[in-house]
């Protein structure tokens, strides 16, 4: 769970028990606001520097989903696939460089091109 730069929401990965996808959580109401399903997700989750995009890891899938934020909703923007020839790869964690903003993923395992990728 990560709560929003404009502190209006609480983004959260839902990958266990029920429908894998992400769920924005009113702060002032206390109440789900929004549920995005996807086809799978990991723990990784992190906003850009500018609090206006947001990204999360799909685990095994390869996949990285870009959503755009704003006012408390979150949209689906697109879907990357970071691995050479979308080789096999299991995306985790994430995180923002904070002087320069791009988000940078760590997959498992290590593939031939190193251990992160930079998302634009």
């Amino acid at each position: 769970m990560v709560i929003a730069p404009d502190r209006k929401a609480v983004v959260a990965v839902c990958a266990g028990y029920n429908e894998a996808g992400i769920n924005l959580v009113c702060l002032d109401e206390r109440r789900e606001r929004q549920f995005i399903s996807l086809p799978e997700v990991f723990n990784g989750l992190v906003f850009s520097a500018d609090g206006k995009n947001f990204y999360v890891s799909g685990g095994d899938s390869g996949a990285i989903y870009v959503f755009r934020y704003a006012k408390g909703k979150a949209e689906l923007e697109k879907t990357v696939h970071p691995g050479e020839n979308r080789e096999a790869v299991f995306l985790a964690g994430m995180a923002v460089q904070p002087a320069t903003g791009p988000c940078t993923c760590v997959m498992r395992p290590i593939t031939k091109s190193g251990n992160s990728v930079q998302i634009p």
